[in-house]
């Protein structure tokens, strides 16, 4: 006999995990008043864009897993290696929420000072295809 109780069941078989539904408010950014709520990839997609338009570390009432590390990277060059650092930047961002799955097909487009990312999000509600657009001290934008 040794010196810890012995177990015979460390995790109980009867068990189930819930998943919550994505129903979510309505937000508006245009300054007209917001109503109804949204689900499935409605849902995702303003959450999507909430969590890139967010700057992480940036506000306390956010958690730190919440919001895009994406600012320190503007007004950086185009190569490979921002590219790179853009693409980590946005799936570690999105990956924190249990929805979302995987973000990957990533494509970059430059005209100017305004960069594009292109990229699909695989969601537990489908796959979203999402766009974000950002220039140096410009809010970044996602559609």
């Amino acid at each position: 006999m040794g010196l810890l109780p012995e177990v015979e069941e460390a995790f109980p078989q009867d068990v189930t995990l819930r998943t919550w539904p994505s129903l979510t408010y309505a937000l508006r950014f245009d300054g007209q008043p917001a109503f109804g709520k949204l689900d499935g990839q409605e849902a995702m997609k303003q959450a999507i864009l909430l969590c890139l338009s967010t700057p992480r570390f940036k506000h306390e009432i956010f958690s730190w897993n919440y919001g895009a590390e994406i600012e320190p990277l503007l007004g950086t060059s185009n190569s490979v290696l921002t590219q790179v650092k853009i693409q980590e930047a946005i799936r570690d961002a999105l990956i924190q929420d249990d929805r979302i799955t995987d973000v990957n097909a990533f494509s970059f487009a430059r005209q100017g000072e305004i960069m594009t990312v292109s990229f699909q999000v695989n969601t537990t509600e489908g796959t979203v295809e999402s766009t974000v657009q950002f220039s140096p001290g410009q809010e970044v934008s996602v559609s």
